[in-house]
């Protein structure tokens, strides 16, 4: 290169640093998108199965598991039926 000789483990430790470098920041991208999903998931508990808010007293508000069966039977339920694109919030 340009006339100067490079040694061949100098360059082989080059490569390998830089994959190195390219594997880890893949890996933190994924970790934040994992942690940007789990921010968008849909709280629940034993009670509710969409937890809407909380009170100001935090007692939560929502749709009940029992509500939400019965929108699943009508078929109003559509978060099978969304892509992974519908999903996606706009912004």
């Amino acid at each position: 290169m340009l006339g100067v000789e490079l040694d061949p483990a100098y360059v082989a430790h080059l490569q390998t640093t830089m994959m190195q470098q390219r594997l880890e920041r893949q890996y933190r991208k994924q970790q934040r998108k994992a942690e940007r999903l789990q921010e968008m998931t849909v709280e629940s508990d034993e009670a509710y199965a969409y937890i809407i808010g909380y009170t100001s007293g935090g007692v939560s508000y929502g749709v009940t598991w029992e509500e939400w069966e019965a929108l699943e039977d009508a078929g109003d339920v559509l978060e099978e039926k969304l892509s992974d694109d519908d999903r996606q919030a706009p912004f």
